[in-house]
């Protein structure tokens, strides 16, 4: 059986053929080299939303369809690290990191609810424009698109938060955070 030409068209939703280049790209920048499978998946999931893709505009979709490809790496990438455990005896492995140490994991918990309850003293702003540029990698103008404000604002939010944490957390040097 032979597939005529119209058979084989791609019959793709139009939000997958406007922005195929685009969830590569950010699949990419997430995943690496694991990118097309964090994509193939990413796909079967907004596949169950498309009616819902279908009545936005192209931007909207794109910013929608960045959100659900960096999930989607996260997810691929948690169970990726959970599918390939290191042996103990792998003589590759690298040596336990200090906070690995019990020793040192009292000290190291003190300090993670220090910066839990600084964190929460920042006004909300400030406090997602951070999370969303440390945390998630996203730039100014990615930020800007998703809470609405210009990318001159979300730099202020971001060093205002710095700053604050930096006095609230006692470091002086000036690349500690």
């Amino acid at each position: 059986m032979t597939l005529s030409s119209e058979d084989s068209a791609c019959r793709c939703p139009a939000w997958y053929q406007q922005n195929a280049g685009l969830m590569l790209h950010a699949a990419r920048r997430y995943a690496g080299t694991d990118a097309e499978d964090v994509v193939s998946e990413c796909v079967l999931s907004l596949l169950r939303q498309s009616v819902k893709l279908d009545q936005m505009n192209a931007e909207e979709q794109a910013r929608y369809i960045v959100i659900a490809v960096r999930h989607a790496a996260v997810s691929w990438l948690r169970r990726r690290r959970r599918e390939i455990p290191l042996s103990r005896t792998d003589p590759q492995e690298p040596s336990a990191p200090d906070h690995a140490q019990p020793e040192n994991h009292l000290e190291l918990s003190e300090q993670l609810q220090l910066l839990r309850q600084a964190l929460g003293a920042l006004p909300e702003k400030e406090r997602l424009a951070l999370q969303m540029k440390t945390v998630e990698g996203l730039t100014d103008r990615e930020i800007a698109k998703l809470t609405g404000l210009s990318a001159v604002s979300v730099r202020q939010y971001v060093a205002r938060a710095r700053k604050k944490l930096k006095a609230q957390l006692g470091f002086n040097r000036r690349n500690d955070l």
